[in-house]
């Protein structure tokens, strides 16, 4: 009888309201876990795809950076190298002409927003 006792009280306190609804609290808990587990792991997946995307477009620079100074190290190399940066009349010439140009400047023009032009209408009548 006693035994029988036992298991009533724990059948009892299993099936329970309160003890339902706490562990469909905790499943509904551990599945949003899961889920957000899961987008961080989708999010990763295509940060390593664009990182390995970027990492070949870099190397592919450096190689033909390393490429460019290797035939820059050759006589041949910098004479077409000045050739392309210094504008040399003929290719027989020996001569180097380097133009000192001033810099160009162009001036920005502002945009004013109407909260800019309040702004300064209200610093006019102010000062």
């Amino acid at each position: 009888m006693r035994e029988y006792q036992q298991n009533f009280f724990w059948r009892n306190l299993l099936y329970s309201k309160w003890i339902i609804f706490f562990l469909l609290f905790l499943i509904l808990f551990l599945i949003n876990k899961t889920f957000d587990i899961y987008l961080k792991y989708s999010e990763t997946k295509q940060n390593l795809f664009f990182s390995q995307k970027e990492e070949s477009k870099l190397l592919e620079r450096l190689n033909s950076g390393q490429d460019k100074i290797k035939n820059i190290e050759t006589n041949y190399g910098q004479e077409k190298y000045i050739k392309e940066i210094y504008p040399v009349k003929k290719e027989d010439e020996e001569v180097i002409i380097i133009y000192n140009l001033p810099p160009i400047t162009y001036a920005i023009p502002e945009d004013k927003t109407w909260w800019l032009e309040i702004k300064e209408w209200y610093n006019k009548i102010t000062k």
